[in-house]
């Protein structure tokens, strides 16, 4: 679920769907709606039914939220 691209593109990946968000958190896809709509929204690109994840600025987006929370 994690693809890049392009080959000028190689350090840019991204994850595809809501499954995609649940296998780099390790969440349900409940959750995983909640933080799509939430903390993550703007490592989020949605087009129609499409959904994209930068998974480096959503980490950081999870981690700067929980240690803040904390």
């Amino acid at each position: 679920l994690v693809r890049s691209r392009g080959l000028g593109d190689v350090y840019k990946r991204q994850v595809y769907g809501l499954k995609g968000i649940c296998q780099l958190f390790g969440c349900s896809k409940n959750t995983a709606a909640k933080l799509k709509d939430g903390i993550l929204k703007k490592a989020v690109y949605q087009d129609g039914r499409r959904i994209l994840t930068d998974p480096v600025m959503a980490r950081k987006l999870f981690n700067n939220y929980y240690s803040k929370k904390n």
